[in-house]
C-alpha cells in the first residue's frame, strides 16, 4: 500500500512539474503595425459623423516572440492549475511620439501639420479627458500589451461638410522605425 500511495505521489509530482514546464511562455512584445479608426461613438455610423461624436481610435498590432520557456524551480508548487498557463510579455520596443494629421485644412491648422494641440486622451480607466501625449503612457505599458484602444477626441468643432482622413505616426525609441496608419475618409455632418 505505501509503495503505491508514493509511486501515485511521485506520478502526479512529475505530471505537475510537465505541466508547469510545458505550458509557460515569456513572450518579447515588439509593434508590428497599427489599426485606426475615426467612428461616431453614438450610433457607429463611420461615413457620417457630428464633430462631437468624432473619436478616434489606435489600436497597435503586436508581434510576439516565445524569448523561453525554461520556468525556474521556484514555480513548481501546489498551485499549478492544468487548465492554466502563465504567459509573460515584455515590451521590447517603447513609443517615443505620436502624431495625428488631417489631409485637409481643419482648425486653422494646415494639412499635415501635427493636429496634436487640438485633441484630448480619453484615458480607459477614468474615462477623463486628458493631455494627448498621455497616450504615449498606456502604449508603454510594462505587461507588454494593452487590451483596448486608445480614444482621443477633439476639443474643438470641425466644422460642417468636411471630408477628411486622419493620419497618425508613432516612432519606437529604440531604433526610430516609425509606424504609421491612415482612416478611412469620413464627412463631417
Amino acid at each position: 500500500m505505501i509503495k503505491k500511495t508514493i509511486q501515485s505521489f511521485a506520478f502526479f509530482a512529475l505530471l505537475q512539474a510537465v505541466l508547469f514546464s510545458c505550458c509557460s511562455e515569456d513572450y518579447n512584445t515588439y509593434y508590428d503595425s497599427l489599426y485606426f479608426i475615426a467612428e461616431d461613438q453614438v450610433d457607429g455610423d463611420p461615413t457620417a459623423i457630428t464633430s462631437s461624436d468624432l473619436v478616434l481610435n489606435l489600436d497597435p498590432v503586436y508581434d510576439y516572440i516565445i524569448a523561453s520557456n525554461f520556468k525556474e524551480l521556484k514555480k513548481f508548487s501546489n498551485t499549478a492549475y492544468a487548465t492554466s498557463c502563465d504567459e509573460n510579455y515584455t515590451l521590447k520596443e517603447h513609443v517615443s511620439e505620436i502624431i495625428i494629421t488631417a489631409n485637409t485644412d481643419i482648425l486653422g491648422i494646415p494639412a499635415g501639420n501635427s493636429l496634436n494641440s487640438k485633441l484630448s486622451y480619453r484615458n480607459p480607466e477614468t474615462l477623463e479627458n486628458e493631455v494627448l501625449e498621455n497616450v504615449i503612457l498606456d502604449l508603454n505599458r510594462e505587461n507588454g500589451y494593452y487590451n483596448g484602444r486608445n480614444e482621443m477626441v477633439f476639443n474643438e468643432v470641425i466644422a460642417a461638410g468636411t471630408s477628411l482622413a486622419f493620419t497618425v505616426k508613432i516612432t519606437i525609441e529604440e531604433n526610430g522605425r516609425m509606424l504609421e496608419a491612415t482612416t478611412e475618409t469620413i464627412t463631417i455632418e
